[in-house]
């Protein structure tokens, strides 16, 4: 019996010392998870080694990042000085409008950048014309005008007869409003009348129609005339307009003339309009003067003598 008792209890003692023992040990709590080394801890110390045997984990694969989509930004707008005038006049019928014309400088053609953004602020939509958009016929370096006699066209002088390098514009818009108090324009009651508006040379005293053209553009066509613009709708509605134009005169830049030769005429000049109601009847006529933006897009304001 003592034989069978001293290996149960040796057996009891060694279960209880182990017991014991784990009862003892702290349970490992789970550590938290850490961060990835850096990719200079984890690239070896040979080039060699990192450039062939290196592969990038997901943790070392640099983040591709889609660049932020950017739109077209819109043409850019040159500041210029517009210059706006106003004028009211009221016909034999009692009926009184209110004319407003904005017009800019004269703008250098060759200044591409400030005339497409003149002429982005008012045209509309419309395309710009170019240096040989105005039918002129060309002899040598003289350039001339066509103009008609009854319905049949002639080259010749017709005022025109320049040598030309360049060109200036003076683009514009043209509105007409009535403010009748009382009495609207309609479809069933339209006016008209026709408005003028002349380009003049020389100087305060004696200003002149110097060599232009002018071409405004209506809804659905454009009309071109020598010197000026003529202005003449039918009025449906009580406004009309902004009807966009350009008047265009010519420049030309030579061994003689090497800042150009009408600059200062276009400085010491107006624009002259005049409204006409009746039968060739012209009511009034004023002048006003705008500045030059000429070579090297260089602005000189107008001459106030």
């Amino acid at each position: 019996m003592k034989k069978k008792l001293i290996p149960m209890l040796l057996v009891v003692l060694i279960i209880m010392t182990s017991f014991s023992a784990c009862a003892k040990k702290p349970i490992k709590e789970p550590s938290a998870v850490e961060p990835p080394p850096s990719v200079q801890e984890q690239a070896p110390t040979n080039s060699t080694e990192s450039s062939v045997n290196s592969i990038p984990t997901e943790s070392t694969k640099p983040i591709e990042t889609i660049p932020a989509t950017t739109e077209t930004p819109p043409a850019s707008t040159i500041n210029i000085e517009w210059t706006t005038v106003k004028h009211t006049e009221t016909d034999i019928d009692g009926y009184t409008y209110e004319i407003t014309f904005k017009v800019s400088p004269w703008i250098l053609l060759s200044n591409t950048d400030v005339i497409n953004s003149a002429w982005n602020e008012v045209s509309r939509g419309r395309s710009l014309p170019g240096f040989n958009d105005w039918g002129l016929y060309k002899d040598g370096s003289t350039y001339w005008a066509p103009y008609h006699h009854s319905d049949s066209s002639y080259f010749g002088s017709a005022g025109f007869n320049r040598n030309m390098t360049d060109m200036y514009y003076c683009i514009g818009t043209v509105s007409i409003k009535n403010i009748t108090s009382g009495w609207d324009i309609t479809s069933s009651n339209p006016r008209s009348f026709k408005t003028y508006l002349y380009w003049k040379d020389g100087s305060k005293n004696s200003l002149t129609i110097a060599s232009s053209f002018g071409r405004i553009f209506y809804t659905d066509n454009s009309k071109t005339e020598y010197n000026g613009i003529v202005i003449s709708p039918s009025l449906k509605s009580n406004n009309w307009g902004p009807a966009t134009f350009i008047i265009m005169t010519p420049e030309n830049f030579s061994p003689n003339f090497p800042q150009g030769e009408f600059g200062e005429k276009l400085l010491e000049g107006a624009l002259s309009y005049e409204i006409v109601i009746g039968i060739d009847n012209i009511v009034t006529e004023n002048d006003f003067r705008i500045g030059v933006i000429g070579k090297d897009s260089s602005y000189t304001p107008p001459s106030q003598d």
